[in-house]
């Protein structure tokens, strides 16, 4: 059954997330209600321990929640199971973590065509798409060369070209310039800018007011709740 509602592409319905610390449970998410619509670019904030980074793990479907409902792009994902939360993290979601998280033995190329090996497609393809995504990211003149020898940006900018390469429905950022100074952080934020322009749905977790301003929407998370939802202008 089509769960989706006008433009929403992610609906929760009072998802939680108990954690079990011992003998203890740690309600880590009590009952979280959010739409977000196709196209949002949205920054996710809340103190350390306030859940934000549980939620992002939910919508990103690297765990699933103790409870409520999840649907995305019209489908259920919180009862899927192991191989079914996989393939929909893989097609549908990309990732740009704090550390970039790429293999220190591939090349930029390298890097940016593994998303497209695990979905299946062919080298000629992969190719041409890690080509196109490595220009966007204006890293054409580093196309062969390994992490280490780049710069803290240039490894953020792959992580960014990697991400789009299955053209995803989502791009979900977790402090994406935490790793890097200001003015690096501020051309980070700027190809971040140009992708919700062209129509791209972004999730961005983040602690940083100053990055969060780049979004058209603020949603702050205290105590597994959602204590407010600002949309800007």
């Amino acid at each position: 059954m089509h769960e989706t509602k006008n433009n929403s592409l992610i609906i929760l319905k009072e998802i939680k997330k108990t954690y079990l610390l011992g003998s203890t449970e740690v309600n880590a998410l009590r009952g979280i209600n959010l739409n977000i619509d196709r196209g949002e670019y949205v920054a996710i904030m809340g103190p350390s321990g306030s859940g934000k980074s549980s939620l992002m793990h939910i919508l990103g479907c690297l765990d699933r929640p103790s409870g409520g409902h999840y649907t995305l792009d019209g489908r259920r994902v919180d009862s899927l199971n192991d191989v079914q939360l996989s393939h929909t993290r893989n097609v549908q979601i990309g990732f740009v973590f704090q550390n970039f998280n790429l293999l220190p033995q591939m090349t930029v190329r390298e890097n940016v065509e593994l998303p497209m090996v695990y979905s299946g497609r062919h080298l000629g393809e992969r190719r041409k798409i890690s080509e196109k995504y490595i220009e966007q990211v204006k890293l054409g003149h580093r196309i062969n060369h390994l992490p280490s020898e780049l710069s803290g940006g240039e490894r953020q900018r792959v992580a960014i070209a990697r991400a789009l390469v299955n053209d995803p429905s989502i791009l979900m950022a977790d402090e994406p310039t935490g790793n890097l100074d200001t003015k690096t952080g501020h051309e980070i934020m700027s190809i971040f800018d140009e992708i919700s322009s062209s129509g791209k749905t972004i999730i961005l977790v983040t602690h940083e007011p100053d990055i969060a301003k780049h979004a058209s929407r603020v949603i702050h998370i205290l105590d597994g709740l959602v204590s407010s939802d600002e949309r800007r202008a």
